[in-house]
């Protein structure tokens, strides 16, 4: 079982302190972390924190570059538009070496150009097989250009999960339904390439959600 953030919205924290507490959990959980990272989208919350919207984007990117410096052994030296350091360190470092996978959250060309300069992992968000497929030939220029041509990242993405009684309705998303819908729904999305899910899972009380667990081990998951 692994631990992850899904997602934790960078640009509305500190990425020294983040650096800080994804080590140390790593540490905790014997490394098992995943980081999931996103740029987030509600203006409302960056204003009630006093972080600029409009520079979310770019508050991101050197914001993991600010945690990848300091998950380095030694001191680190950083430089950058939003933070500068100098002869910093913080421990401990990370179990996973050289650090824990970053997830990037995201479908749009800003996130695929993020995932390939910074990026283990894509995580996007309602998307479907089609658009995975679509977002390939982007992600191959994004990679090439960040200097990682013909590179393969595994794909995550982050879905929905509901049973109900009858096929998904018009505007559902493919993995709500019956066990079996949800099955051929998956199985289009590892046609498409994916590697891994992330659920969300509904009903979103306790008892709901070990339910819809339950049944996703017992129903879905020795189908697939």
């Amino acid at each position: 079982m692994r631990l992850g953030t899904s997602v934790l919205i960078l640009p509305m924290r500190n990425p020294i302190e983040v650096a800080a507490q994804i080590a140390e959990l790593d540490q905790l959980c014997g490394g098992r972390v995943n980081f999931g990272v996103g740029v987030g989208w509600f203006l409302e919350e960056f204003e009630a924190l006093g972080y600029p919207f409009g520079e979310r984007g770019a508050r991101t990117n050197e914001g993991l570059a600010v945690c990848k410096a300091l998950w380095r052994e030694g001191a680190a030296t950083f430089d950058g538009r939003f933070h500068r350091f100098e002869g910093a360190y913080t421990g401990p470092k990370p179990v996973q070496d050289p650090h824990p996978p970053v997830y990037i959250g995201g479908n749009s060309p800003a996130a695929l150009k993020r995932l390939a300069a910074h990026g283990d992992v894509w995580h996007p968000f309602k998307i479907t097989p089609a658009q995975i497929e679509s977002s390939k030939p982007l992600l191959a220029e994004a990679l090439a250009a960040a200097g990682r041509p013909g590179e393969s990242l595994p794909i995550a993405p982050k879905l929905l999960l509901r049973f109900q009684g009858g096929p998904p309705a018009d505007g559902q998303a493919a993995t709500e339904g019956r066990p079996q819908d949800i099955i051929d729904a998956l199985r289009r999305y590892q046609d498409a390439g994916a590697t891994e899910f992330c659920f969300d899972l509904d009903p979103e009380t306790e008892a709901g959600a070990l339910d819809t667990l339950e049944r996703f081990v017992q129903e879905v998951r020795p189908e697939l």
